[in-house]
């Protein structure tokens, strides 16, 4: 049998090694990247923030828990609890214990009432009105009626950090 020729020689890099680790390398600075760009995005979206220098408070009572700018004052009695520093700024939470089921059905009948899901439970937002800037939402849990009622820009903000101790 006749000897056969090569036509190219396969020839092997002799740094292959260290061009194999230089990949890697640029492949996990590339990620650890990503991941911190990531990572930072997602704090900043889900951190309830007002401003760059402002913090906020936790606040907790048998009802609820919720968190509030820490430049406000806090103000409880036996039915509500209100957060602000003054008329223009202000959070107020208000709870009916049991719940009255006719109140809550006759304002869920309003015209313009959206829903909202304040810590899983549904409830409903009635109409921001013009002349005094109040928004109103409502949840009910099984053992009470809560009314949180605000004329803030962070109602909204508020009302998400809002957890019932008991549903």
């Amino acid at each position: 049998m006749p000897k056969r020729k090569k036509i190219h020689k396969i020839v092997i890099h002799p740094n292959r090694y260290l061009i194999w680790a230089l990949c890697i390398a640029l492949m996990a600075t590339i990620a650890l990247v990503a991941y911190i760009r990531i990572s930072t995005i997602l704090d900043t979206q889900t951190s309830v923030d007002q401003g760059p220098n402002t913090q906020w408070l936790n606040f907790q009572d048998a009802n609820l828990s919720l968190r509030y700018p820490s430049s406000w004052l806090v103000e409880e009695d036996l039915t509500s609890v209100s957060f602000g520093t003054s008329n223009q700024d202000l959070f107020l939470v208000s709870v009916q214990t049991p719940p009255d089921a006719s109140a809550y059905a006759s304002f869920a009948k309003t015209s313009g009432v959206e829903p909202v899901t304040v810590d899983g439970i549904s409830g409903i937002l009635l109409p921001k009105d013009d002349t005094t800037g109040e928004q109103i939402a409502f949840a009910k849990t099984s053992q009470s009626l809560f009314e949180f009622r605000g004329s803030t820009p962070l109602f909204s903000q508020i009302l998400a950090t809002v957890k019932f101790v008991k549903k």
